[in-house]
């Protein structure tokens, strides 16, 4: 008989399993068990009971995910428990109870610790080529702003600033110092700002949105699929199912040589389109988008969610060359393959849309006409670019640790 799925259930496995209250707000159970003081005295004002999650972020993501996405999956999602946990070992993962419902998703702070790492190198890298992003919207040729943005790489250093992340990292998560890892919260980490141009700075919050929504709903969609067991709601399975069958006719689905590497695939791409843009596109749309530009709407938050996408993959590509987790290599496709397949799909529903859309293809003030191009361009060129930059650079530093680039 199977067990019932409730979020009652699913909070007291987490419970059990990995030895931390989940009706106690994550911060302040930290301090007491550590001594160590959480640095925003907001964090452990926050109360967890009958939440979906012991930390507050958390909790919002799980929200969402079981109002905003499709019907069919809110069953399922509003009975899942995600939350953090004390652990230096970098890691998200879904569990089941013997095959079977209840379920939970477990984060731990180890995976946070890479995360605000590679959040600054990809802040430091977007600084660049957003300077350069109004060359290409007044006009100027694509091969003169590929040759500046070579220049300005150079200029910037973004080398040196990998370097200091891998060796921070290598350090905090395999040479065994867990104090650092222990004092980092998405929402209490501050990333340096000296020299950062305020208008750069307000796009932090929508990144680690993004980055941390990508992650929890690649977990919740292993559940929703069907890979960790049955979720006793039949109307979920079969969205699911017919909804993972289009992604397997996409060209770059041939480059996965396993079941596991299948499976792994399946739930980033149904947990990218179902779960993260669902989410913020409802969202989105409830705050009053214009009724006209839902077509326009949907072309940007999908280049928001590529760009989060991005950003956990260069956290998965970090943290497998660190040998953190050992076990991923064989059974998770390379990263570059997971950002790959990714891309490939969010650029054919781009392309689908534009495609079939009548709305108009004026930008918002000040911006000329060719807004679909300049998403376009975003997404087949700025972001990818940006990944292939940052993950040479993480190469040299991890294979070559001797490497000096100051």
């Amino acid at each position: 008989m199977t067990t019932a799925n409730t979020l009652r259930r699913s909070r007291a496995m987490f419970s059990e399993r990995y030895g931390v209250p989940a009706d106690v707000n994550y911060y302040l159970w930290v301090e007491r068990s550590t001594g160590i003081q959480a640095p925003n005295p907001r964090l452990v004002a926050w109360t967890p009971r009958g939440e979906p999650s012991n930390c507050s972020n958390l909790a919002i993501h799980m929200h969402k995910f079981a109002k905003l996405t499709p019907w069919q999956v809110h069953s399922v999602a509003r009975n899942v428990f995600a939350g953090r946990i004390p652990v230096r070992q970098a890691g998200a993962v879904a569990h089941n109870m013997f095959g079977q419902p209840p379920f939970a998703i477990a984060i731990s702070d180890g995976l946070y610790a890479g995360a605000d790492q590679c959040a600054y190198i990809w802040e430091t890298m977007v600084r660049v080529m957003l300077d350069l992003l109004t060359d290409f919207q007044r006009g100027l040729d694509e091969e003169d702003i590929k040759l500046r943005l070579i220049e300005a790489m150079s200029a910037c250093r973004i080398d040196v600033t990998v370097k200091k992340a891998v060796d921070h990292l290598r350090h905090t998560l395999r040479d065994g110092d867990p104090g650092p890892v222990l004092r980092l919260g998405v929402e209490a980490f501050e990333l340096p700002i000296l020299g950062v141009p305020s208008r750069h700075l307000r796009y932090r919050p929508q990144r680690w949105f993004l980055f941390e929504q990508f992650v929890i709903a690649h977990e919740l969609a292993h559940i929703i699929l069907g890979h960790l067991g049955p979720t006793g709601s039949p109307a979920s399975s079969s969205y699911a199912q017919a909804t993972v069958r289009d992604y397997r006719t996409l060209p770059t689905w041939d480059m996965l040589a396993s079941d596991s590497q299948r499976a792994e695939a399946e739930a980033d791409l149904f947990g990218f389109f179902e779960l993260c843009h669902a989410t913020n596109w409802e969202a989105s749309r409830r705050r009053g988008v214009d009724a006209g530009w839902r077509d326009r709407s949907q072309l940007a938050l999908l280049a928001q969610e590529l760009e989060g996408a991005a950003i956990a993959n260069l956290v998965f590509y970090l943290l497998s060359a660190l040998g953190v987790p050992e076990c991923q290599s064989s059974t998770h496709p390379h990263p570059d393959r997971r950002f790959a397949l990714i891309t490939e799909a969010a650029l054919t529903r781009m392309e689908n849309i534009i495609s079939t859309t009548s709305e108009p293809n004026d930008g918002v003030e000040p911006y000329p006409s060719g807004f679909y191009e300049r998403v376009m361009y975003i997404a087949t060129e700025w972001i990818p670019y940006a990944y292939r930059t940052i993950t040479g650079a993480l190469e040299m530093a991890l294979h070559f640790p001797e490497y000096s680039p100051e």
